[in-house]
């Protein structure tokens, strides 16, 4: 039990009753950590003897503060409505980042793309990258997919997925769910929704002789009705809109159940309408526990979920901070050498005022 709380268990989204944390809590957001922390005033009293709504990963945070895992278990266990329904809280302090840079710099033909770059992202941790045409932020996936290799530093660099230097690209699929921007063209042709789906368990783009086994097939079909696609499942990708087509995509990415979903630009080539449903299947993914990774050039591409945004222009980190504190009017015309003004609403924030 020192590295793990085995609670009894709950849904991975679903709300439990907890403190109220809105005097209790801060939250401390910079370029390592999302999480959530006590405030020093705060006890365990305070935690867990209230009936305020507060979901897990905020009761991560007892966890990492207070060691007793199992009175602080015992407690929680008890404000449960439905305790035979489970999940293991994980001691987050254990776990290595799921991206760990520093000093990153990418060559390509003579132009440096990508240019000491330097970040830690956290496991589970909601993040933006926004930026225009141009900035380096499709390079930065490359890199994290081993496309693109970093020059070597003498000192001070570091190049790690997951705690590690080195991935054979294949294990990188059970941490990363990757939907790039390249992807949905690769697929442009007469294969079903489901056998794109299929073809995750594989990393084959499409299935050539693969066996599919029952398990497999039941998994897939159990993403499809996540994501309210099920019913697309024998449909033609090149039949498709632009919007169920990178539904499918996303599903074959969650197929190895990653700890962290990477999309870049994932809302190009949507109307409205397609755009307002992926946000809503984005925010559903965030709530199942998974972590986002978004690269766009739209910053109301952003669900309200994340809560850490990168600014990134000329191959380089520009601001990386609170959502709060980053999507400023001043940061965002800087960015795009535009005067703009930003307003927020109901948690998304938009660009006003050309």
């Amino acid at each position: 039990m020192a590295k793990k709380a085995a609670l009894n268990e709950i849904a991975p989204n679903r709300m439990v009753r907890a403190a109220p944390l809105t005097a209790t809590i801060v939250r401390l957001v910079g370029k390592n950590t999302n999480k959530m922390y006590a405030s020093k005033n705060t006890t365990r009293d305070t935690i867990l003897g209230s009936t305020t709504a507060c979901s897990l990963k905020q009761l991560e945070f007892v966890c990492l503060k207070y060691q007793s895992l199992s009175k602080v278990a015992s407690n929680i266990a008890g404000l449960i409505n439905r305790p035979r329904i489970g999940i293991v809280i994980s001691m987050a302090q254990n776990q290595p980042p799921l991206l760990e840079f520093r000093n990153v710099t990418v060559i390509k033909g003579r132009k440096k793309i990508l240019n000491c770059l330097s970040l830690t992202i956290r496991t589970g941790e909601n993040v933006a990258l926004l930026g225009p045409n141009g900035a380096g932020k499709s390079s930065f996936i490359k890199a994290i997919t081993r496309e693109y290799y970093p020059l070597p530093q003498k000192t001070g660099f570091s190049f790690r997925i997951w705690g590690k230097d080195r991935w054979d690209v294949f294990d990188l699929r059970f941490l990363l769910g990757i939907v790039s921007s390249d992807l949905q063209g690769v697929f442009a042709y007469e294969i079903s929704g489901m056998d794109v789906v299929l073809s995750g368990f594989f990393s084959s783009i499409g299935l050539y002789g693969h066996r599919i086994t029952r398990q497999m097939r039941k998994k897939a079909e159990e993403i499809l009705r996540f994501l309210e696609i099920y019913q697309l499942r024998n449909r033609f990708m090149t039949e498709m809109s632009s919007g169920e087509a990178r539904r499918f995509l996303i599903a074959r990415a969650l197929i190895h159940n990653p700890k962290t979903l990477i999309l870049d630009e994932p809302t190009n080539s949507l109307d409205l309408h397609a755009q307002h449903i992926f946000r809503k299947v984005l925010r559903k993914i965030s709530k199942s526990g998974i972590g986002i990774v978004l690269i766009t050039q739209n910053m109301q591409d952003i669900i309200p979920e994340i809560s850490r945004v990168i600014l990134m222009r000329n191959g380089r980190f520009y601001k990386d901070g609170p959502k709060t504190d980053v999507l400023t009017s001043s940061n965002i015309s800087r960015l795009f050498k535009v005067p703009v003004r930003i307003k927020k609403e109901k948690g998304y924030y938009y660009v006003i005022g050309f």
